[in-house]
C-alpha cells in the first residue's frame, strides 16, 4: 500500500506559525526551551519527529538536547552520525532535504549504542521516509549542533515549510549561543575568582565612595579578619591618617586620568592598620575601572614586614658566614703560630720566602713541635692556597711502597 502524500496538509500560515513558536517558547530557557521548541516544530510542520542536538566533534556524535518522536520525549540520546543524513548536513554545513526514501538512501542510524540501536530500529518500524535537517553554526562557522525533523510521509520541497524550519533553527541557534556564552562567562568568573582568591598579594576592591566591595584571602590574612567583616566598610579605616590622605589623592589623580592610564605604583608604599590596631608597612599599586558607569578601585598590597625580616635574617646569616670564614682563615694562618723568639721569627721569614716558590720543603722536628702547623702556613701563603692540602700518614705506608706511591713506579 502506497504511503499517502499529504503535502497539501503542510500548507502553513507563516505568520501564525511564527507567532506559535515565539509564544510557545517565550517563557522557557535551556532544556525546557529545547523541549518546547521541538514539540512546536513537529506540530507546525506536521511531522512525526523533531530533534535538536549538540555536536561532539571529537567523537562525531550528536547528543540530543531534546528529541520529540510520536508524541513522546526521548531523553539522553546520543548517536554516531556515520551513515546518516545528519552526517551530510554536518560535513557539508548546509540544509539537507530528503523528500522520500530516506532509509534507502542512507543506512539509517548505526546500531552503536543502546539508545542508538533503539532509535534505528524504531525508525525502521515506523517506516520513516523523509528528513529535513540543518547544522547550527557559531560565529566562527564552527558547528555547534543540529536541528532536524523526520516523517513517515514524503516531504516535498515547499519554500514556506523550509522558511519556517529555518525560523526554528535560528531560535535554536540563538538559545545555544546564549547558553554557550553563559557557560563561558561562568567559567571566566570561576577562573577569575580562583585567581583572585589564590593570589599571594592582598587584593582589596572599593567603590567610588571608598567602601570595600571585595577582599581576597591574602588581604583577610594581612588585615586579620574575614571578608564578611570588611565588606561595606570604608577602606580608609584600615590606613593610618597619612596613608589615607595619600590614597585619596591618588584616587582623585586616577579619576582625572585618561582610560588606559588609570593605574599607579604607590611610591613609598602605605602604612596600614590591622583590626587589632597594629600597623605594618605595605608596598601597593592602585588601579581604577568603571563598571556600568560606576567607578571602582583595586588596591594590590603586600606586607613588607616579612620581606624586611627576611632581609635582616639574610644580613645576619651573611655576617655570621663571613665571621666563620675569617675564623677558619685565621686558624690556618700564621696567627696560629704563637711566639716572639728569634728562632720563631726566623722560621716565619723562611715560610714567607719559600711559600712563593715551587720548591719542595722538608720540615723536621720532634713529635708535637708543630710541623703540620708550619706546613699549613706554607700552603696558605702559596699560590696553591685555593686548592686542598693533602696530608698523608707516612708511617702507615710500607717502606717498599713509599717510592712508587709518591714518586711513580
Amino acid at each position: 500500500m502506497a504511503t499517502p502524500d499529504r503535502s497539501a496538509d503542510r500548507m502553513i500560515d507563516e505568520h501564525a506559525a511564527l507567532r506559535f513558536v515565539v509564544e510557545g517558547t517565550a517563557g522557557e530557557t535551556g532544556q525546557d526551551f529545547y523541549a518546547a521548541l521541538v514539540e512546536k516544530l513537529a506540530h507546525v510542520l506536521d511531522t512525526c519527529g523533531a530533534w535538536v542536538t549538540e555536536y561532539l566533534e571529537e567523537r562525531r556524535h550528536l547528543r540530543a538536547l531534546a528529541f520529540w518522536l510520536e508524541g513522546e520525549r526521548l531523553d539522553g540520546l546520543e548517536y554516531d552520525i556515520r551513515g546518516t543524513a545528519c552526517e551530510t548536513a554536518i560535513d557539508e554545513t548546509r540544509l539537507v532535504h530528503i523528500p522520500d526514501k530516506l532509509l534507502t538512501l542512507y543506512s539509517g542510524v548505526p546500531d552503536g549504542g543502546e539508545g542508538q540501536a533503539s532509535l534505528g530500529r524504531r525508525m525502521r518500524e515506523m517506516g520513516v521516509v523523509s528528513y529535513l535537517g540543518v547544522p547550527l553554526l557559531g560565529d566562527d562557522r564552527r558547528i555547534l549542533g543540529h536541528l532536524a525533523v523526520l516523517d513517515r510521509r514524503p516531504m516535498p520541497r515547499d519554500e514556506r515549510m523550509v522558511a519556517l524550519f529555518e525560523i526554528f533553527a535560528t531560535r535554536a541557534l540563538a538559545e545555544m549561543r546564549r547558553l554557550r556564552l553563559e557557560a563561558e562567562l561562568r567559567e571566566r568568573e570561576e577562573k577569575l575568582g580562583q585567581l583572585v582568591g589564590s593570589a599571594m598579594d592582598g587584593i582589596v576592591e572599593f567603590d567610588g565612595d571608598g567602601n570595600i566591595t571585595l577582599m581576597n584571602a591574602a588581604a583577610e590574612k594581612v588585615f586579620g579578619g574575614g571578608a564578611a567583616g570588611f565588606v561595606g566598610r570604608p577602606f580608609g579605616g584600615l590606613l593610618v591618617p597619612e596613608a589615607r590622605e595619600k590614597l585619596e589623592g591618588l584616587v582623585r589623580r586616577l579619576g582625572a586620568s585618561r582610560a588606559g592610564e588609570r593605574f599607579v605604583w604607590i611610591a613609598g608604599g602605605l602604612t596600614a592598620r590591622r583590626t587589632d590596631g597594629t600597623e605594618f608597612p605595605a608596598e601597593a599599586t592602585l588601579s581604577r575601572y568603571d563598571v556600568r558607569r560606576r567607578p571602582f578601585h583595586a588596591l594590590i598590597l603586600r606586607n613588607v614586614d616579612d620581606r624586611l625580616e627576611a632581609e635582616r635574617t639574610i644580613h645576619r646569616l651573611t655576617a655570621e658566614t663571613e665571621y666563620l670564614r675569617e675564623e677558619i682563615r685565621t686558624e690556618r694562618d700564621f696567627g696560629s703560630i704563637i711566639g716572639e723568639s728569634p728562632a720563631i721569627a726566623r722560621v716565619l721569614r723562611d715560610v714567607e720566602n719559600v711559600a712563593t716558590t715551587d720548591a719542595s720543603v722538608l720540615i723536621t722536628g720532634e713529635t708535637g713541635t708543630g710541623k703540620e702547623l708550619f706546613a699549613r702556613a706554607i700552603h696558605e701563603a702559596s699560590r696553591r692556597r685555593g686548592k686542598p692540602l693533602i696530608t698523608v700518614n707516612c708511617a702507615a705506608v710500607p717502606a717498599n711502597l713509599i717510592e712508587r706511591e709518591f714518586f711513580g713506579h
